[in-house]
């Protein structure tokens, strides 16, 4: 990756990645360059530094930081010259679905580019799966701090959220895996036992999670001589005709069959019933219990969220130049993570909470 520095009157230097710094020109920035003063005696170096011609003193903002060119030539720049960069950022408390909402995973794998939400500041993203055993790898692509594409891949493990390892400034793009569960529709059963020996009302009891007024009796006309294929049927079109029931499944059955089948997969609910029972009228045999005829598996969903490590718009090459860290008016405990090659994982783990109006103050030498 090759930087350039550019400048820009009024505001702080900043390194741009080589491959856009024409449209910073556009914007009114131009290289930093090497250049000799007015009256030809002195090389003037970007950041404040220039070469005395006279003496070959290297100076620093006026202040002679090296006597003379056999000195400068000893010199190991790397290590001796270095300015104190402050950087300040307030960001947004971490979420788990702050880049992209909860997604439900397909047959196959995708590419999501709508619905996804640039994280407030250059920070690390996490997944999450919404059930146990979900797996795959989930590739986020977008840009560092340098406005350089990158991409990271993070491996899913199940409800556990899992966090990357680069710093975005922004999410273009989230490649999703294939599913790792086959969604299935819960379907409960119930049986109707008897004959009707006495006209009145038969008493269905309904009872799921999620289900308003759950449990929840309705109350079906019978006959006396209905049989159980009669009163089945009676039951279904009243159950068909609740509304608290059709929100969440569909009626069906045949003859003595009464069944309720989910509208939208979801993990299997161990507290659907259909009990049936004599109200007012006589002959049936009372079912406390319906049967678990199909086991309801949820659809695989991810979403992607944000972190708190925040990337710094510098390699730095050592953690001890990183002077000071204040969270919030105080001195925080976070750690430095560096990287001399890719400047998306030169991240500062903050130990406080953030919360959109706390701000973060860096203070390192560069």
């Amino acid at each position: 990756m090759t930087t350039v520095l550019m400048q820009k009157p009024g505001e702080t230097d900043i390194l741009v990645d080589s491959t856009n710094v024409i449209p910073h020109e556009a914007l009114g920035w131009r290289r930093a360059k090497i250049e000799i003063s007015a009256d030809g005696q002195s090389l003037i170096v970007p950041r404040g530094t220039y070469i005395d011609v006279q003496s070959g003193a290297l100076k620093l903002d006026g202040v002679q930081m090296v006597s003379s060119a056999a000195e400068l030539n000893s010199l190991d720049l790397n290590e001796d010259l270095r300015q104190m960069v402050h950087y300040g950022i307030t960001p947004d408390a971490v979420s788990v679905s702050g880049v992209l909402a909860a997604t439900n995973l397909a047959a196959a794998g995708q590419n999501v580019t709508a619905g996804i939400t640039n994280p407030d500041v250059p920070r690390t993203v996490t997944i999450k799966g919404n059930v146990s055993g979900i797996t795959g790898n989930v590739v986020v692509t977008g840009t560092n701090i340098l406005d350089a594409e990158i991409e990271d891949t993070i491996a899913l493990n199940g409800t556990s959220e899992v966090e990357g390892v680069k710093a975005f400034k922004t999410v273009t793009q989230v490649a999703l895996p294939a599913r790792t569960h086959t969604p299935v529709a819960q379907v409960e059963t119930a049986t109707v036992v008897g004959t009707i020996t006495g006209s009145g009302n038969a008493a269905v009891i309904v009872t799921a999670a999620g289900m308003t007024g759950s449990p929840k009796t309705i109350q079906v006309a019978v006959l006396a001589d209905d049989t159980a294929s009669d009163v089945a049927g009676k039951i279904r079109t009243a159950l068909g005709l609740d509304a608290a029931v059709i929100a969440l499944f569909n009626v069906t059955g045949a003859t003595d069959k009464v069944i309720l089948t989910r509208k939208t997969p979801a993990a299997n609910d161990a507290t659907i019933n259909i009990a049936v029972d004599n109200g007012t009228c006589t002959g049936l045999t009372p079912a406390a219990s319906s049967a678990n005829t199909t086991a309801g598996v949820v659809t695989d969903s991810v979403s992607v969220g944000i972190a708190k490590k925040f990337g710094i718009p510098h390699v730095i090459d050592n953690v001890t130049l990183l002077e000071e860290k204040i969270f919030d008016g105080s001195d925080d405990n976070g750690t430095l993570a560096l990287d001399a090659d890719e400047i998306e994982k030169n991240l500062f783990s903050l130990d406080g909470t953030p919360d959109g109006a706390k701000v973060l103050d860096l203070y390192y030498l560069a």
